[in-house]
Formats: C-alpha cells, structure tokens, sequence
C-alpha cells in the first residue's frame, strides 16, 4: 500500500510521536521513510531547491537522529533537505512529496503558532500541503 512515506520533523512533542508511528507503517509496507525537517518558524532559510542534502554539507542534526533511529529499527531510512522560509514550508513539503513520490506524509499535528499559513486564504498548514500535494497525510497529535 505504502513504498514511500515522508515523515516531516521538527522538535515539537507531536512531530516525536510521529516518528514511531512512521516507522510502524514503514515496517508493516515495507516502505522507504524519506525525512525532512520542517524548519523553524523564526529562522527563515533560503530557498535552495536543486541541492540536495549531500551538496549542503549533510543533513541537520535532528533528521540525522532521525534517520539513525530508524535505521537502527530495521527501516530502510534517508534525508532529505530542502531549505525554505518558513512562508514556503508548505511549498517546500510539497516538492519533496512530489519529487519523491510519496505514498504518504506523517507528520506532527503543528503546534498553534505553526498553524496559519501566510498566504492567500490563511490556510493552516496541513489544508496547504493536502491542497499542494494531494496525497494521504497522517497528521500525529
């Protein structure tokens, strides 16, 4: 059912309670966990699309605690990173889904000060991706 999931990261309570739940999943497909960091809202990062997390010196330290985690679990797991404001997170999680072909994104349900989109319509940012990417989403509280 699932080869492919995203799980998208932060250091949020929910996004740590993602990352088994992805894992589970992973592990009853059979699928590959791509892991990205959502960066954080008050460190805005430029846009940076065509290098991959090998060309910017390696993955952050969070995704790479992540992606060993599932590593050490038996799941077959790698970063991925793609730098963007925090305005474009969703645009960024998107690309990923798309460029990837994920069958699923899980992420952390965004804490309250996450969840409003600077964009038209004020769309928070699990409407934004279900909008962007139209694939299944698993958002964790």
């Amino acid at each position: 059912m699932f080869e492919k999931i995203l799980l998208a990261v932060d250091e949020s309570g929910p996004s740590s309670r993602a990352t088994p739940v992805a894992a589970a999943l992973a592990d009853r497909f059979g699928a590959e966990v791509v892991v990205l960091e959502l960066p954080d809202r008050e460190v805005g990062i430029d846009v940076r699309p065509e290098l991959s997390s090998e060309a910017l010196g390696g993955a952050p330290p969070l995704v790479d605690r992540v992606v060993m985690d599932l590593k050490d679990a038996g799941i077959s797991a790698r970063p991925e990173m793609w730098m963007s404001p925090e305005d474009e997170v969703g645009t960024a999680v998107a690309h990923v889904a798309r460029a990837e072909c994920v069958d699923l994104i899980v992420m952390g349900e965004p804490d309250c000060d996450r969840l409003p989109f600077e964009g038209p319509g004020r769309a928070t940012l699990p409407e934004r991706l279900r909008s962007l990417t139209h694939r299944p989403m698993l958002l964790v509280p």
